[in-house]
């Protein structure tokens, strides 16, 4: 089963608040939506596929309440993102540098930049990324996940 993840910048203070009970959900900055699968797409580029699993599957667990069938909900703190957005960036330069430029509306690409984007925004604000999986389609199991955030309408990607 494939799901679409969501990728948000949120101020720790937020995550904070919401592990403590005195929120219920969390208002990100920036959310971006990508495919759970593209690490696994790019296998063939083990740097970048290896970046795109720690971005997409990456950090700890956000509240152990949250539940998904595939994984649940995760947080990676600031001070990580600000470590990774760097080495993310630089990733993809070395793959583009090795195989040439590729067309900006090509899936991939898309992809990519969309990942780089909100890592880029939250390291620049200071902030981690939490990161959902959408619900599944059976509706027994989507009643019983929570994404704790409004995802906005604008969301970048897919």
């Amino acid at each position: 089963m494939a799901y679409a993840t969501f990728l948000a910048s949120v101020d720790r203070e937020q995550i904070r608040d919401f592990r403590d009970g005195v929120t219920a959900e969390v208002f990100p900055n920036l959310v971006v939506r990508t495919s759970h699968l593209l690490p696994g797409l790019m296998y063939a580029h083990k740097e970048i596929a290896a970046a795109l699993r720690r971005a997409i599957d990456g950090g700890e667990l956000l509240h152990p309440s949250l539940w998904h069938p595939l994984r649940p909900p995760l947080w990676i703190e600031p001070q990580l993102v600000a470590d990774f957005d760097p080495q993310l960036r630089t990733t993809w330069q070395e793959l583009l540098r090795k195989y040439g430029e590729v067309g900006e509306g090509d899936w991939y690409v898309t992809q990519i930049l969309s990942i780089h984007r909100v890592f880029n925004d939250a390291a620049t604000h200071g902030y981690g990324v939490a990161s959902f999986l959408e619900a599944p389609t059976d509706l027994e199991c989507a009643r019983k996940v929570v994404i704790p955030m409004t995802v906005p309408r604008s969301v970048v990607a897919l």
